[in-house]
């Protein structure tokens, strides 16, 4: 933890003192984070946030932020996704297959409810990228994973950026009622599709 946190201050330095690749590296870090789940998404996006607002204005800087994470987020585990899927994914299928938990978890994922999975997805307390991983390994189809995972970036980029006192609960408890305001929206999503759904498969009436 304690490197980590070096690193995150010597990069914040860094951009500060070279704010021109900056933008470069808001889109670039959330793949590079997407590959390494130990990185901490919230503190490279805020460092960029900080160094793009300096540079660019806040309004300017808020908006960059937002579109080139959400980009470099989704991206990076849209590449993972299809690179696991593509080479190792059925091997570990297979094994995944072989216990009752593992076959019932990757059902879940392909046709199952959309809302425990996005909860997770979009959690800023929460890895995403392990769960990408063992998305990679389901029976999801890319049509689903596209809209959980999409939907799920723009969810907790947008918690990032304009709640970047998040995590300091302490200091600032009513965050806990943004947190919750994020987890029903994300309630309202899956129900709203699962009526879209419904109503799609019920056959007109004669």
């Amino acid at each position: 933890m304690a490197f980590l946190n070096e690193f995150i201050e010597s990069y914040r330095v860094f951009l500060a003192e070279n704010a021109w690749i900056a933008p470069i590296a808001a889109f670039i870090l959330p793949i590079v984070e997407a590959i390494l789940p130990s990185l901490p998404l919230t503190a490279l996006v805020s460092a960029n946030l900080v160094v793009l607002t300096a540079a660019y204005g806040a309004v300017w800087g808020t908006a960059m932020t937002i579109v080139l994470s959400i980009l470099g987020s989704f991206l990076g585990m849209f590449g993972i996704f299809l690179l696991l899927r593509r080479t190792v994914g059925p091997k570990v299928a297979k094994k995944i297959e072989a216990s009752n938990f593992g076959r019932k978890f990757r059902e879940t994922a392909a046709t199952g409810n959309t809302v425990p999975i996005l909860a997770l997805m979009a959690n800023p307390l929460l890895p995403s990228s392990i769960m990408n991983y063992v998305l990679s390994f389901t029976k999801i189809s890319v049509k689903r994973y596209v809209f959980l995972t999409g939907i799920s970036r723009i969810l907790i980029i947008l918690m990032i950026v304009f709640l970047g006192s998040l995590f300091n609960l302490q200091e600032h408890p009513l965050n806990l009622l943004w947190v919750l305001l994020v987890y029903v929206v994300i309630f309202l999503i899956g129900w709203v599709r699962k009526k879209i759904l419904a109503k799609r498969e019920t056959p007109p009436a004669s």
